[in-house]
């Protein structure tokens, strides 16, 4: 018997206006010539006849990835605008404005923390009423392990911009790299850090004087825990390196016993890292405390005299953090999300953020603030933890009930 099994198969549908709509076949085409030995000539011609038809859509050019630069500026003021959830108020603040000019295409920019849009995300696409077409989303295991494997969302790496995106950046495409870094007081401290390894914020001179944001509302911290896991052994070595001796482990790794004894060191919490980076800068301080808040927080020292500086600090001076950036499937307007998508990984379209200190584009053509430590992300060189999004999503729940276990 002939079988020709197909499913989810994806199917490029050509209008007159040159454009592709994408439209999913759900169902297994299949084909048995010996179906309980009673499948009519009739029935076979018409099976035939619906298998090649579909054939001849599914071989159409697929002219969304295609298209060149100005088709697609064509296609997208076409559809007019373009909705986006983002994590970052710079969407609808300064790109909208600038991308409206540039194109004539309006963005309706909402900002979202991550929780509240992976709901709206799955409600929408779940229901077939999808309202939003382009995210800029900080939850990376989420997104790797529940919308891209559900088909929530699709990947979509700009053909204009692609040879200059590292791999290990575009799969999902990160568009945004920010470094959440540990920082101090350089007005009470001077030029160098009062700490040299990350192991003294768990001695009893640093109790309470560790500011970060809660693990508990904080996905960030989850996964600064999680990469310390995977990099416990650098920790293990960083305290021999500080104390002359071995770490004496409790836990199933030195990343959970650096974990638990800064938990029981009575760090102070915050929902928010402004509130974190005013708190450690303010100048006046005798004992100024230490925390971690986004690199970016050091434009505050020029807006409000603050005395910001970063801890060179072994083994780790903080957490690289990644904001993705996905269309939606079902998006009602496709190819204004892949505008916008092309253009913030554009000098022009990035510059609200790589234009000022704290951030880096994926984009590894464009160039980033004078007043960042290190022109580029990779100039780091492994001083900033990045977690591994399968590892976070497996671990997250654990890691809370380990953080909230030991913190009381």
């Amino acid at each position: 018997p002939l079988r020709l099994v197909g499913s989810e198969m994806c199917i490029r549908d050509r209008f007159t206006n040159h454009l592709y709509q994408t439209f999913y076949l759900d169902s297994i085409l299949l084909l048995d010539f010996n179906y309980g030995g009673k499948m009519t000539k009739k029935k076979i011609i018409s099976l035939i006849t619906s298998f090649l038809f579909g054939l001849t859509l599914l071989l159409q050019p697929v002219v969304s990835f295609a298209m060149t630069l100005d088709e697609l500026i064509a296609a997208a003021q076409k559809e007019g605008e373009v909705n986006t959830y983002w994590h970052s108020s710079r969407m609808g603040k300064k790109v909208a404005k600038a991308f409206e000019e540039k194109y004539g295409v309006k963005v309706n920019a909402t900002k979202m923390k991550d929780s509240e849009m992976t709901e709206r995300i799955v409600r929408e696409v779940t229901s077939g009423n999808v309202i939003v077409d382009l995210v800029g989303y900080d939850d990376g295991p989420f997104l790797d392990t529940v919308l891209t494997p559900k088909g929530m969302v699709e990947n979509y790496v700009p053909p204009y911009v692609a040879k200059d995106i590292p791999a290990d950046s575009s799969k999902p495409l990160i568009y945004l790299w920010q470094p959440f870094v540990i920082g101090y007081n350089s007005e009470t401290y001077g030029s160098s850090c009062p700490i040299k390894s990350l192991w003294q914020l768990t001695e009893k001179d640093w109790s309470g004087r560790f500011h970060m944001w809660d693990p508990r509302i904080a996905s960030s911290m989850l996964q600064m825990f999680s990469a310390m896991e995977d990099r416990s052994d650098e920790l293990a070595a960083s305290y021999k390196k500080h104390y002359g001796k071995d770490l004496k482990v409790t836990e199933a790794n030195a990343g959970l016993e650096f974990v638990k004894r800064l938990a029981k060191n009575n760090p102070v919490l915050y929902n928010e890292d402004y509130e974190i980076a005013v708190a450690v800068g303010t100048k006046g301080q005798s004992k100024a405390p230490i925390g971690i808040y986004s690199l970016g927080r050091h434009r505050e020292n020029a807006k409000k005299n603050l005395a910001l500086a970063l801890c060179d600090v072994d083994p780790f001076k903080g957490l690289n953090q990644p904001t993705y950036m996905q269309i939606v499937k079902g998006a009602p307007h496709p190819n204004a999300a892949r505008l916008l998508a092309y253009y913030v990984l554009t000098q022009e379209g990035a510059n609200p953020w790589v234009g000022v200190v704290g951030a880096y584009s994926s984009n590894s053509s464009l160039g980033s603030s004078a007043d960042n430590p290190y022109p580029t992300a990779e100039a780091w060189k492994g001083t900033l933890l990045v977690s591994n999004n399968t590892n976070v999503a497996n671990r997250r729940a654990d890691l809370m009930d380990f953080w909230i276990k030991h913190s009381n």
